[in-house]
């Protein structure tokens, strides 16, 4: 096991299979950002967009300047969807008025798993059906979850029709998305955009 002592790695051979690991990790974590069969999307903590993969241009139809730092993420979900989410959540939750954004990241943003079917719309008014993943960036103060500061989420999808070509891989990307997020080098800056 790789022990950490104030950010650094002890034990010689622990230090050698560390970097292996993180290695084979940033190589996982650049095939998952530039595939085009996964929808890959950073946002900062108040829902603007950050990051917007290859995949994610071509399954929705907006290039990454069109809607980085200048778009809301719920601006591309079907309101239909949303509201119908947001409805689930406040009668499982016993909640009222609870916002389209904190419906999207209503168990990410509580450390909750966030696995599910959602509704985009993209460019024209196309609807697309995709099931997506999310979680947080966090970077924590110390281990009291009153202390947890979230600076932005990444969502990871992919359509319904690519999906059973790519479900071992999305299964592993899945997996893998704890082992990249919880790795002592990778961390995200205070727009939630990720960074090695």
């Amino acid at each position: 096991m790789v022990r950490l002592v104030s950010g650094e790695l002890t034990g010689s051979s622990e230090t050698a299979v560390f970097q292996t690991d993180h290695a084979v990790l940033s190589a996982f974590q650049k095939v998952i950002f530039n595939s085009p069969n996964f929808m890959s999307i950073t946002i900062d903590a108040q829902g603007v967009i950050q990051l917007f993969n290859l995949g994610a241009q071509q399954m929705l139809g907006y290039t990454d300047v069109e809607v980085i730092k200048k778009t809301s993420f719920i601006e591309l979900c079907d309101e239909d969807f949303m509201k119908a989410r947001a409805e689930a959540l406040s009668e499982e939750f016993n909640l009222i008025n609870i916002s389209h954004l904190d419906a999207l990241l209503f168990r990410a943003s509580r450390g909750l798993e966030e696995n599910y079917p959602f509704t985009f719309i993209g460019k024209n008014g196309r609807r697309l059906l995709a099931m997506v993943s999310i979680v947080a960036f966090e970077a924590k103060k110390n281990t009291l979850q009153e202390d947890r500061l979230i600076t932005g989420y990444l969502l990871m999808g992919t359509t319904q029709g690519v999906q059973k070509e790519t479900e071992d891989a999305f299964i592993k990307t899945d997996a893998l998305q704890s082992a990249i997020f919880n790795s002592a080098n990778f961390s995200s800056d205070n727009e939630g955009t990720p960074i090695s």
